[in-house]
């Protein structure tokens, strides 16, 4: 009985909700920034922090128009940038605000140069989105040429700009960086069990993997959001992958064989859990995402000669990504 009245309320919220979003966040000359901070870590059960990608940008955010149907055009431009990779103590940097980071001395120079010019290229570009009144993304459109370069590419095996560029503006995470709600729209209904679809996760070595959110009770989130606005409506989920289990023990045995839109030629992915929070504040819209997200791979070469008759893996690999979206007032 307390579920449902939670639900009916929590539905009745979205609505007036909703009524103001359209009348507040989508009007033509409309501006706001959403900073965005991806980091992500690759650990093994034998060492952690092989390889660290750590980048925040700024967007700058403009409504171009509103159409009859009260679809709006928002364009997006990246105004910062600051980056880094720590891969096995040899450090990579870039800044767009401190260009004297972008100089310093790197006991690999050739690929700091590189590093630096992947980084660079992408100041100032810019993209467009058509969203609905819901907040789902209809489409992208207008992208510049660099921005486009990197979000249509695939991210292979190597520890590089390349891949934390291609992480950072995968196609579902630019549709999200400008939404006013979850880039598929806001949630229609908000009970405990609402699956959330259309979204995905980007790690080096892998395809993107095409993930579920599903609304949950807040469990260890609720400290993590702790310090947010008392007046945010929280929505919290636990994140999923079909066809792949979620946390797997170290005597659970993986799958044995993995759908070939979960492998590359190096690795597959043999897990997907992880959680998260999304919020909207009272007449302003959105205000925060929080998300953590675990990749369990393993070695195809390596899965070939090792761990042959028994379930527990002799090196568990991870990937790990914390991305937060926030409005900058």
């Amino acid at each position: 009985m307390i579920k449902k009245a939670f639900g009916f309320i929590s539905i009745l919220f979205m609505t007036l909700f909703l009524v103001g979003c359209d009348e507040l966040k989508l009007k033509p000359g409309q501006q706001f920034s959403r900073k965005i901070t991806m980091t992500s870590k690759f650990n093994m059960s034998i060492f952690n922090n092989v390889d660290d990608k750590d980048m925040q940008m700024t967007l700058l955010c403009k409504v171009l128009s509103v159409d009859n149907s009260g679809n709006a055009t928002v364009q997006a431009q990246i105004s910062k940038i600051e980056s880094k990779i720590n891969t096995m103590g040899i450090v990579f940097q870039y800044s767009s605000e401190k260009p004297e980071i972008n100089t310093q001395t790197s006991s690999r120079p050739e690929i700091q140069k590189v590093y630096v010019d992947i980084m660079s290229s992408l100041a100032g570009k810019k993209y467009s989105a058509v969203i609905d009144k819901s907040g789902k993304v209809l489409e992208l459109k207008d992208i510049d040429a660099e921005i486009a370069k990197y979000s249509q590419l695939r991210t292979d095996d190597k520890i590089t700009g390349r891949n934390q560029a291609i992480m950072l503006l995968a196609p579902a995470r630019l549709k999200e960086y400008v939404s006013p709600g979850l880039y598929n729209g806001m949630p229609a209904d908000t009970e405990i069990g609402a699956k959330l679809s259309g979204y995905e996760v980007v790690v080096p070595s892998l395809p993107a993997l095409p993930n579920n959110r599903t609304i949950v009770e807040p469990g260890s989130m609720a400290q993590a959001t702790s310090d947010w606005r008392e007046d945010v409506k929280k929505f919290y989920y636990a994140v999923s992958c079909d066809g792949l289990p979620g946390k797997l023990e170290a005597d659970q045995e993986p799958p044995a064989t993995v759908d070939e839109k979960y492998r590359s030629v190096s690795h597959s992915a043999i897990s997907v859990f992880g959680n998260g929070c999304i919020g909207y504040a009272p007449g302003k819209g959105f205000y925060k995402q929080v998300e953590r997200v675990f990749v369990e791979v393993r070695s195809n070469r390596l899965n070939e000669t090792q761990n042959t008759g028994s379930k527990k893996r002799k090196v568990r690999m991870y990937y790990i990504v914390d991305t937060t979206i926030e409005n900058v007032d």
